[in-house]
């Protein structure tokens, strides 16, 4: 009878224990806490398509660097994100009228009425025609440009403005968030995100004591280019270097354009992806003062045959301290 009683207690034990215990997940525990590894390239910032007119205002996040190299120890020295309702004199220079007259550029003219803010986190340069009847009420000074005068009838102004006297440096990394908000078919003009010093104009075989860094220049349609120019700018002494970057979907959206320049090199980035290394002419090793610019030249198409007004749109400029050992 003890037997039987045992017997049956043991059946019972038996029929409470799970037919299949539980294997293995496919996918082993991973610790939350745990270091996350960078991508091989980071996320790039969206990219809106822009509505008819002007785009509205994009977003900032948390002014984070979007480029491949680790943003570690990286720190934001200077910036501006170009809200509120009118320009920062305190970080721009406004290019425009001077003590002896507008300002002529190459086929046009800069004009402080076409560097703005919109009031929607944007800076505007602005390309237009102006009928000579108000350019001779705006310039009395001066005579028509005689360069454009040779191509069309009225006269044309742009926008740009620069952080000279107010914002130099050399090293570091140098970012835009920029906008095209025009049909960039053959527009004869373009704008540009760029660091200067006249110290460029000194000739000695060497960029090291002074170089035009044009981080981007716009040229049409999805076609921008990156350049260096150094020993001046006249025929006989003027070197440069430049690489042509063709992106579809560059004239969609906004897109972000940045420079990591350090001691030996220069890095160039599109949305965060590096599309040109260089040294040529030695490395600027001069302080450089930003500049956002448009100009009126006759280099793919003509500006009189152009839609006018056309609209640049500048997110923000961030400038970055970035670690001694690259």
């Amino acid at each position: 009878m003890l037997i039987l009683l045992v017997g049956l207690l043991l059946i019972a034990a038996c029929n409470r224990i799970p037919s299949a215990l539980p294997g293995p997940t496919s996918t082993p525990h991973t610790r939350t806490d745990a270091a996350v590894a960078p991508t091989a390239t980071p996320p790039v910032q969206p990219r809106p398509t822009l509505p008819a007119g002007q785009p509205a205002t994009p977003s900032t996040g948390q002014y984070l660097p979007t480029v491949t190299p680790p943003a570690s120890g990286w720190r934001l020295i200077w910036h501006d994100e170009f809200n509120g309702t009118s320009i920062d004199t305190s970080k721009w220079e406004v290019m425009g009228r001077r003590s002896w007259g507008c300002w002529e550029r190459r086929l046009g003219w800069w004009s402080e009425e076409d560097a703005y803010l919109d009031g929607r986190g944007n800076l505007v340069l602005r390309t237009r025609e102006v009928p000579l009847a108000e350019f001779r009420e705006k310039c009395p000074q001066d005579e028509r440009n005689p360069w454009g005068a040779k191509y069309w009838d009225n006269e044309y102004f742009s926008g740009a403005i620069r952080s000279r006297g107010k914002f130099e440096r050399a090293f570091g990394y140098f970012e835009a968030r920029v906008a095209f908000a025009y049909d960039a078919t053959r527009p004869g003009h373009w704008p540009a995100f760029w660091l200067y010093n006249d110290s460029v104009k000194l000739v000695d075989n060497s960029g090291r004591d002074g170089t035009e860094i044009d981080i981007f220049e716009y040229w049409e349609t999805d076609f921008v280019t990156h350049a260096l120019h150094w020993d001046g700018y006249d025929d006989q002494h003027h070197k440069k270097a430049v690489r042509e970057v063709r992106m579809p979907g560059l004239s969609a959206g906004y897109h972000v354009f940045g420079l990591l320049w350090t001691p030996d090199v220069y890095v160039f980035y599109i949305d965060g992806k590096e599309t040109w290394r260089t040294a040529q002419g030695g490395v600027a090793q001069t302080p450089l003062y930003i500049k956002l610019t448009d100009e009126i030249e006759a280099y793919y198409g003509l500006v009189s045959e152009a839609d006018l007004p056309h609209h640049t749109l500048v997110d923000y400029v961030r400038v970055y301290e970035t670690p001694p050992v690259y």
